[in-house]
């Protein structure tokens, strides 16, 4: 099989009309790249929708073979056209959507790909999408003979789970092949060349990441005799001594080589697989991976970028991936707005975050992501009791080594979505009683983010009762061991209108504002994880509170205490509050404020000086100091300094932070800043932004060329920022 990707050259037309199936259109279009979304498009009432424009050179060399289009997502509804005729028809922007087009094909000439969009739909989600091609297209050029799919299965046996990350395993290998291999392996099919088929052979190579080869099976297909005129299934098992289990720390990968041939040595079909060997289970007291009982520490994800909108490249999608588990400790993600991105998964399975994928009622959503170990749950989308039940037959039919989860309890994990408190006002908030599971494991799947939304300019009580909010449901999960683990809303704000959303359309619900810069919730999340973590979550500034002071001083760290000094007196060690977060693994410390201010005009001495000295294991780890007068400038952190063009084009996430010469966040600086950039990358979005509690940001998308990126941002207030980034093509793929 091989695979061409087409995410260049494509005519965007942002309106329809009939004569963009058959001929060149009497408006004008524009030249775009993959992924793209009509972002335009909201409030316009484009009732005739918009569309796309491809032309598609197909050799001479392909006839007689099968061509395969497939988008990664488009929609929210498409209909597909090939040389002026209707070659399929798609709903559901998150969704791979494939079809065979080689009838409608001109081989050894230029073929028109015209793909007709509208938005809307019955679909909550679907109803507020931007038409578009959310995701990369290819061309796949197949063997009549090929390999259909492919289930990759592991099993740990129970006693190599006592020896640690590494041991036994035993592996299946499903092939489903089409009808027309059981013509041609028993010698009745011949193929455009006049090929006559006698005999074939499936042979499997298991290699590690350093490509040593682990073991081979040879499976040869002369010796079935399966039912003709229907898709042929074969199954290979082989069995390992030692091999790396996939773990949350060590995510250890292995690859898969399928080589279809025929008995002369001719390959038909090769296939590449990443799988990973490792167990999952939920059971009444727990969640279980690899036999280790594990507490899932998760957060929703909402996958949308300002700008952009749902049409992320993959530098974004993996940017996201490598954010929460690297910077808010969490170890699994729920996506509730829809079935995430290839990319996205790919980057799970590599760093060990774990992934519960939706619209598991959905034949193709399961198969194709069935082989990846960070999918630990399918998550049903269906209503009542008998579809519900009909989703868990089909998940069981076609993957037996997952459970499902359905809020309605008849499911094999209970998944609630809603998470509830008794009281209010500016103090700490009481979790209600969780409810019983009625006999199911269960995950609490939504839980804070819809009752406290706080933007990032908010003050500072309102920002810090978020953060404590998620707290205290944290301490909940964490105490309960029916709990198997719970998933906050959300990791980020998404911009869009309705709901909780703001006059600005930003929905204040996530831990991070839309450009993934955290607020204060998201320091909570990060000192639950062991890599080191110092953060004071107040400003002590008069402006902030009610009466001028703050009655404590919040510090989220994972150290084991704090040692705080005033002008250099020490006012003694503040401990994590393990009377409000119990179980939590790494509480706040709460510091009593009238300890450190005697009154209103203490705070506002001009050489007022406090320290806060984080302590692990009886040693220092860090040293903060909070003073008067301190200076702002802007800090700039890029996803990636390094734009690699493979498929198509990419793009790099900068935030933009004003911080003090301690690299402390200043949230009440709000100042306009002005973008430039230099080099073969551009600007996405304005060139003139405003702060928002001291954060901004900004996405740089590469051209197509080759070079250094310059990016500045100024500001009238404080020093210029600059970052340096690499633009360059990869032109081995």
């Amino acid at each position: 099989m091989r695979r061409i990707y087409i995410n260049d050259g494509w005519i965007f037309f942002p309106l329809w009309t009939p004569e963009c199936i058959r001929t060149l259109c009497g408006f004008a279009g524009r030249k775009v790249r993959i992924p793209h979304v009509d972002e335009e498009w909201a409030g316009q009432g484009r009732e005739n929708g918009c569309g796309y424009i491809y032309m598609l050179t197909v050799p001479e060399s392909f006839s007689g073979r099968q061509l395969w289009l497939t988008f990664e997502g488009v929609g929210p509804t498409a209909w597909v056209f090939v040389n002026g005729s209707l070659a399929g028809h798609h709903c559901g922007w998150d969704r791979a959507f494939s079809l065979d087009i080689s009838p409608y094909i001109h081989f050894g000439s230029e073929n028109r790909i015209a793909i007709k969009l509208e938005s809307g739909g019955e679909d909550r989600v679907l109803e507020k999408m931007a038409p578009g091609i959310y995701r990369s297209v290819y061309i796949e050029v197949r063997n009549p003979v090929h390999i259909e799919d492919i289930f990759i299965r592991t099993k740990i046996p129970e006693k190599s789970w006592e020896m640690g990350r590494g041991g036994r395993a035993r592996l299946s290998v499903s092939y489903m092949l089409p009808p027309v291999a059981i013509k041609a392996f028993s010698g009745k099919y011949r193929d455009h060349l006049g090929y006559d088929y006698s005999g074939g052979y499936l042979e499997t190579c298991v290699f590690d990441r350093e490509d040593n080869c682990l073991g081979t099976a040879l499976c040869d297909l002369s010796k079935f005799s399966p039912a003709e005129g229907k898709n042929w299934t074969v199954t290979v098992r082989m069995a390992f001594e030692h091999v790396h289990y996939w773990d949350l720390d060590q995510p250890e990968l292995y690859y898969m080589e399928s080589l279809l041939w025929d008995d002369s040595g001719h390959i038909l079909d090769s296939r590449r697989s990443c799988f990973g060997f490792r167990n999952v289970s939920f059971r009444q007291d727990g969640f279980y991976l690899n036999g280790r009982k594990v507490k899932i520490f998760g957060l929703n994800r909402h996958q949308r970028y300002p700008y952009i909108g749902y049409g992320l490249p993959p530098a974004l999608e993996q940017a996201d991936a490598d954010i929460l588990k690297n910077e808010l400790a969490v170890n699994a993600v729920r996506t509730p707005d829809g079935v995430p991105s290839e990319a996205f998964v790919n980057r799970c399975d590599e760093i060990g975050l774990m992934v519960v994928i939706p619209k598991a009622e959905l034949t193709q959503v399961i198969q194709r992501y069935r082989n990846h170990p960070s999918v630990i749950l399918w998550e049903t989308d269906s209503d009542g009791v008998d579809d519900v039940r009909r989703a868990g037959q089909l998940i069981r039919r076609m993957d037996p080594t997952r459970q499902m989860s359905s809020a309605t309890g008849y499911s094999d994990v209970c998944g609630r979505a809603d998470y509830t408190f008794e009281g209010y006002g500016p103090g700490l908030r009481a979790p209600k009683k969780i409810p019983e599971a009625a006999g199911h494991p269960y995950v609490v799947t939504e839980h804070s983010g819809h009752m406290y939304p706080v933007q990032t300019r908010d003050c500072e009580p309102v920002r810090l009762e978020q953060a404590l909010y998620h707290g205290h449901v944290l301490e909940g999960a964490f105490s309960k061991d029916e709990i198997c683990g719970s998933f906050g809303w959300c990791m980020c704000d998404e911009i869009g209108d309705g709901g909780l959303r703001g006059e600005d359309t930003v929905c204040g619900s996530g831990v991070m504002d839309p450009f993934r810069n955290p607020k204060l919730s998201a320091w909570l999340y990060a000192s639950q994880g062991e890599y080191h973590v110092a953060q004071i979550a107040s400003g002590m500034s008069l402006r902030d509170y009610p009466g001028g002071l703050p009655s404590k001083i919040w510090l989220f760290t994972n150290c084991d205490f704090v040692e705080v000094y005033k002008n250099g007196a020490d006012l003694g060690a503040f401990y994590p509050d393990r009377e409000r977060f119990r179980h939590l693994p790494h509480p706040p410390v709460a510091v009593d404020a009238r300890q450190i201010y005697n009154d209103m005009g203490d705070i506002r001495k001009a050489d007022q000086t406090l320290r806060f000295d984080f302590i692990k294991n009886g040693q220092p780890v860090d040293s903060l100091v909070e003073k008067n007068g301190k200076k702002a400038r802007l800090r700039i952190q890029c996803s990636h300094r390094t734009l690699t063009e493979r498929h198509g084009y990419t793009m790099a996430l900068l935030r933009i932070w004003a911080v003090d010469d301690q690299e402390i966040h200043m949230p009440w600086v709000n100042l306009p800043l002005r973008i430039k950039v230099r080099g073969p990358a551009q600007l996405v979005g304005p060139e003139m932004v405003l702060m928002s509690g001291g954060f901004a940001g900004a996405l740089i998308r590469s051209l197509g060329g080759e070079g250094l990126v310059k990016v500045t941002v100024f500001s009238e207030n404080m020093e210029p920022a600059q970052i340096y980034l690499r633009t360059r093509k990869d032109d081995h793929l």
